[in-house]
């Protein structure tokens, strides 16, 4: 599936970037996948095929590489470090995601910098926009706040 390409490639940008010391657990490695898990275990970062997956494909004898424009998501998880009270539990993991978000988005920024050609990587010249950010409801049980990034990506031109 050429969705597959997309997230196939983010997922290798960021095991790469300087984003993924942030995501590493205990063994190690950075926690950063393609998919929607179960019960995330932060700090991670899980990549999946968004709603719309692929719009505005040609059917034709010689597709495009990739649609012109494909929607994806990202979910981001942190851990709520400890405080003194349920206020502060709050304001900590507010902050603690804050600085995941903002490094993430600087990765993102990095995939996509015009410096960067994602024809390599994606078979076209493409350019994300972030369409909106959600809050997301830890049913694990532990102390972690994640956020979803909605994210379209669009063709652009060389």
């Amino acid at each position: 599936m050429r969705w597959w390409n997309v997230l196939d490639a983010l997922e290798a940008h960021l095991k790469a970037d300087p984003f993924a010391a942030l995501v590493v657990h205990a063994d190690g490695t950075p926690s950063i996948g393609i998919g929607i898990p179960g019960v995330p275990e932060a700090p991670c970062v899980w990549i999946s095929r968004g709603k719309n997956g692929e719009r505005d494909l040609v059917l034709s004898q010689d597709p495009e590489p990739l649609p012109g424009t494909l929607s994806f998501q990202v979910e981001i998880w942190q851990k709520v470090p400890d405080a003194a009270n349920e206020a502060e539990i709050l304001r900590a993991g507010a902050l603690a995601l804050s600085e995941l978000e903002d490094a993430f988005l600087a990765a993102l920024r990095r995939f996509f910098s015009p410096h960067r050609s994602t024809f390599v990587d994606l078979g076209g010249y493409y350019a994300a926009t972030i369409q909106q950010v959600s809050p997301l409801a830890d049913d694990s049980g532990g102390r972690q706040v994640g956020s979803l990034f909605s994210i379209v990506l669009n063709n652009r031109r060389p």
